[in-house]
């Protein structure tokens, strides 16, 4: 193949009345069919650079040219770049071609949807916009949702104290300052849900009164007065002889002042003599005479 001289074009417009041929390089490769693509022809810098659409490219295979891929450059009266082939560096994935068929118009691999089901595609536009149905969902309609339906199912529901209904956002109900529904009885003995009785010591229960171990204790437990008797000591003591107020009977009394022992009280009276003395230990022998003494 012999190239012409383009020397004497400028800006792509040839000045001659006859076709022109030259060797070209694609500096910009399309990305489809349908893109165009660009060209340096090869006596020239990048500058001299054609844009050539994809009418005058496309049609002439089914592979896209490569940066770098070697074309025949071909001008047209006009000035015109038209690639009627190409080689050297190519895609490897080839794109269908041909017209398109049935419901499509146009030329692969970009065809255009043009009928459907037998309708254009303007009628099929126009007939069939999204309609609102909401209508046909609600009780009464055509296809209506359930309504209250039971607890476990999803539903349309109403408002109401039913087991199925919904409970209005504004029930009273759902108030804190309602009244509580009095139950006190059903966890007294007896009741459907009854609290222990007289548990265990370690565990809170109701209780019962009385003297039990597990029972609590009367409020007004003679046990709890400070008037009750407590428990006497055998020996009692003081400075002077006892009184007939000091001690309780049965119990003995040292005078702290003389030793003397008194006792035992009997009666609410003490004796009118002490019973005897203590003595200091001694390493001398005590007689019950001293004692006595």
């Amino acid at each position: 193949m012999s190239f012409v001289d383009l020397t004497h074009m400028a800006g792509g417009v040839k000045h001659a009345s006859q076709p022109l041929t030259a060797r070209g390089r694609v500096s910009r490769a399309p990305s489809d069919l349908s893109d165009s693509l660009e060209v340096v022809l090869t006596q020239f810098s990048s500058e001299w650079a054609w844009t050539v659409p994809p009418s005058n490219w496309a049609d002439r295979g089914t592979t896209l040219p490569a940066v770098g891929a070697i074309c025949v450059v071909v001008f047209d009266d006009r000035g015109d770049p038209w690639i009627p082939v190409w080689e050297g560096t190519v895609s490897s994935t080839a794109l269908p071609g041909g017209p398109a068929g049935g419901d499509l118009s146009g030329t692969y691999p970009n065809p255009s949807v043009s009928t459907w089901g037998g309708q254009s595609k303007a009628y099929v536009v126009s007939h069939n916009p999204p309609q609102a149905h909401q209508a046909s969902h609600e009780p009464g309609g055509t296809d209506a949702l359930t309504v209250d339906a039971s607890a476990a199912t999803g539903s349309l529901r109403t408002l109401g104290t039913g087991a199925s209904q919904a409970c209005g956002g504004s029930d009273s109900r759902l108030s804190d300052s309602r009244t509580p529904t009095a139950h006190h009885t059903s966890h007294e003995p007896g009741g459907t849900d009854a609290m222990a009785v007289d548990a265990v010591v370690a565990t809170g229960s109701l209780r019962t009164l009385g003297t039990g171990s597990q029972q609590a204790c009367a409020g007004n437990d003679s046990r709890l007065s400070n008037t009750r008797q407590p428990d006497r000591a055998p020996l009692i003591s003081g400075s002077g002889a006892p009184s007939s107020g000091t001690g309780l009977d049965g119990q003995l009394y040292l005078n702290t002042a003389t030793s003397d022992l008194w006792g035992p009280k009997a009666s609410g009276a003490w004796p009118g003599s002490p019973l005897g003395r203590l003595m200091p230990p001694s390493t001398s022998t005590t007689s019950w005479g001293q004692v006595q003494s």
